[in-house]
């Protein structure tokens, strides 16, 4: 395939680079396609890894672990004005084949009661702030 006066080397990096631009414009038309999927809702986002569930996870007992030490365990009163009410959460009852429910929530503490929410609810309650 080398044209005559040209070296076999130079006829490859050519041929190399053309194919990097035709790779390059692919990959452009792939992001281009996937992100029209994503804004139109053909197209679910990826799932976070495990590890980083993992790793929220353990940041926000932390968190929550250094917040109930800062704030004393014996002012209920200074804690509760962290809960929102049902009305401000968008509380409301789920069926019991729904796969969001709160007994599935990170929130919720057995048997009724959840870290953001003020009062009693259900386990088969759902709102807003719902985080699995």
């Amino acid at each position: 395939m080398a044209r005559a006066g040209q070296p076999r080397r130079l006829v490859a990096a050519q041929r190399n680079r053309d194919d990097g631009t035709v790779i390059r414009l692919r990959k452009k038309i792939i992001r281009a396609v996937m992100f029209a999927a994503f804004t139109l809702g053909l197209m679910a986002a990826p799932k976070p890894s495990p590890v980083m569930r993992r790793r929220l996870f353990c940041r926000r007992v932390l968190l929550n672990t250094l917040a109930s030490v800062g704030l004393g365990a014996g002012s209920a009163q200074a804690q509760s004005s962290f809960k929102m009410s049902k009305l401000t959460a968008g509380y409301t009852m789920r069926d019991q084949q729904a796969s969001e429910i709160c007994g599935h929530c990170l929130y919720f503490i057995v048997p009724e009661e959840c870290m953001i929410v003020e009062g009693k609810v259900s386990p088969y309650g759902w709102c807003t702030y719902y985080y699995d």
